[in-house]
């Protein structure tokens, strides 16, 4: 068996940083589905496609349209600032052609005549028409789907997009149909980098979290590498429970499980240690430092996921189990000079 002390160091820290990104990784699911951050990420990469950040406009018409917002009121800038938080009444996923057909009806009041659309477009170039009638518009109170904010760089996107298929395209229902197929292409588009966006969201979240629960227990990944290399036997214990790791930490029922497992294992870990108390003569001593740094540590290790140290956490159970093969030790040493 190779019971290298390396090897016995390394388990028990990647079962501690496995247990820290599960807790991390359940805390932020349950936040991020308080607050709708997934909702409202989409709602301000809507607004910020359609160059509308405040929603007085576009962004309006479409997150109030029955193809984007299905379960909505038509109503969704008028909620309360609670509901607003929560991302009430916001769509988490709007579909690429029902985006397409939302914005053609946006600009377009609904009408199916290709020959009218060049009109819509061009009621979006900023000039002194259409910013006059769009004021008046605000004036009056006119509903917002009547005199849309003209934007040039919206304008010109669309222009362009019409003279090509205009170009291209004989049949005058698939030169409508082309022309919200371009929509739909172009909201994905914007979508792939919208998920970026949420991911650095996530990743803020779960080392937030992250550093919160290995603060409170005071998981100092530095302190417990120095206790683990020190007493190996510790990491005997740890052993049993790491190979009952839930291969998909999706399932509630198997993370639950070994969750309640893995509280107990940490217990009997080196760490929840009391932080070092303070001495401000105008600097806190190392210990402190040092202490934090560990903190930090375990904390980062949670951004990597859950699946990511439970796969390697089980690579190195299975490496600690593994040894020579019955005779191969012999047969080295007698082929030796």
């Amino acid at each position: 068996m190779l019971n290298s002390p390396t090897l016995e160091v390394a388990i028990g820290l990647v079962f501690c940083f496995a247990s820290v990104a599960l807790m991390a990784s359940v805390a932020k699911e349950a936040l991020a589905s308080l607050v709708g951050l997934r909702a409202r990420t989409l709602r301000q990469g809507i607004g910020q496609l359609v160059n509308d950040p405040k929603f007085e406009g576009l962004a309006k018409v479409l997150l109030n349209h029955g193809l984007v917002n299905p379960l909505g009121d038509g109503q969704s800038e008028k909620r309360r600032w609670w509901q607003k938080w929560f991302g009430s009444k916001l769509p988490s996923y709007v579909d690429a052609g029902s985006f397409g057909h939302a914005m053609v009806d946006a600009i377009h009041q609904s009408s199916l005549a290709w020959g009218s659309l060049k009109g819509s477009i061009d009621k979006l170039q900023p000039n002194a028409a259409n910013n006059s009638a769009y004021e008046a518009s605000r004036k009056a109170s006119t509903p917002p789907d009547s005199t849309l904010k003209p934007d040039e760089q919206l304008y010109q996107w669309l222009y362009g997009m019409y003279t090509r298929i205009e170009a291209t395209v004989e049949d005058d229902k698939q030169k409508l149909e082309a022309f919200r197929q371009g929509i739909s292409d172009w909201f994905d588009a914007g979508m792939d980098r919208l998920s970026g966006t949420y991911k650095r969201y996530v990743q803020v979240i779960t080392f937030s979290v992250g550093f919160v629960i290995a603060a409170g227990m005071n998981i100092d990944a530095i302190h417990l590498s120095q206790e683990l290399w020190k007493h190996q036997t510790v990491v005997s214990t740890m052993v049993p429970i790491a190979l009952q790791a839930p291969p998909n930490t999706a399932n509630q029922a198997d993370t639950a499980k070994w969750l309640n497992q893995d509280v107990s294992v940490l217990a009997n870990l080196p760490v929840g240690q009391q932080w070092p108390k303070l001495s401000w003569n105008g600097w806190p001593d190392g210990n402190f430092w040092s202490n934090l740094l560990g903190v930090l540590i375990t904390a980062s290790a949670a951004m990597f996921g859950a699946p990511f140290w439970f796969d390697l956490l089980q690579k190195l159970v299975q490496l600690r189990s593994t040894g020579p093969r019955p005779g191969e030790g012999q047969a080295a040493a007698a082929s030796s000079p």
